[in-house]
C-alpha cells in the first residue's frame, strides 16, 4: 500500500507542472476561433461579446486588413460600432482572429491578431510581434546597431527576441 501511495505522489509531482503550464496557457478552443456558422456551416465573420456570445454577421473591411481600432460588425438584427473594451475576440471569414488585449507599451486594450495559439500565443499589432504565455505579454525585439570592427563600420543585428523566447519555452515546458 506505501508503494502505490508513493507512485501516485511521484506521478502527481511530476505532472504538476504540467498541469500548471496548461491552466497558464494562452491556448483558445477552436470553438472559440472557428469562424464556421454552425447554423449555415459556411465560414462567416463574427463577434465575440464580453458576456461571450458568439454572433455571425459581417465586419466591414478592406482586403487583409489587421489594424483595426474599432470594428463595424452587421448582423440581421442590425449594425454596431464595437470598441475593443466592448468585445472579447473576432474573427473574419478568411481565418484571421483578433482579441482584445493590453499589450506592454499600450495603457489601454487593442485588438491584437493571434497568429498562433498553443501554450503560448503569438500577438501581431503594429508591426510589432508579442508572446503571451497567459500570464504576461512581452514583444518580441529586434534592431540593429552600428558598430566597427577592425576600422572597418559594420551593422550588427540585435536579436532579443532569441531569449525572450527561450525563457518563455523553457518555463512552458517545466
Amino acid at each position: 500500500m506505501v508503494k502505490i501511495l508513493r507512485v501516485v505522489a511521484v506521478l502527481f509531482l511530476i505532472a504538476m507542472p504540467f498541469f500548471y503550464a496548461q491552466a497558464q496557457s494562452g491556448y483558445v478552443e477552436e470553438s472559440v476561433w472557428s469562424n464556421v456558422n454552425t447554423a449555415s456551416g459556411q465560414a462567416s465573420d463574427f463577434i465575440i461579446t464580453n458576456n461571450g456570445t458568439k454572433l455571425f454577421g459581417v465586419i466591414q473591411r478592406n482586403f487583409d486588413y489587421t489594424e483595426y481600432d474599432k470594428v463595424i460588425f452587421e448582423a440581421s438584427n442590425g449594425g454596431n460600432t464595437y470598441l475593443p473594451a466592448e468585445l472579447k475576440a473576432f474573427g473574419l471569414d478568411n481565418g484571421q482572429f483578433f482579441m482584445s488585449k493590453r499589450l506592454p507599451d499600450s495603457s489601454e486594450l487593442e485588438f491584437v491578431q493571434i497568429l498562433f495559439s498553443g501554450n503560448l500565443q503569438l500577438d501581431y499589432k503594429k508591426g510589432k510581434y508579442y508572446i503571451d504565455n497567459g500570464l504576461e505579454i512581452q514583444e518580441l525585439r529586434a534592431y540593429y546597431e552600428d558598430i566597427t570592427v577592425d576600422g572597418e563600420k559594420r551593422r550588427r543585428s540585435i536579436k532579443l527576441y532569441i531569449s525572450i523566447l527561450k525563457i518563455t519555452t523553457v518555463r512552458e515546458t517545466v
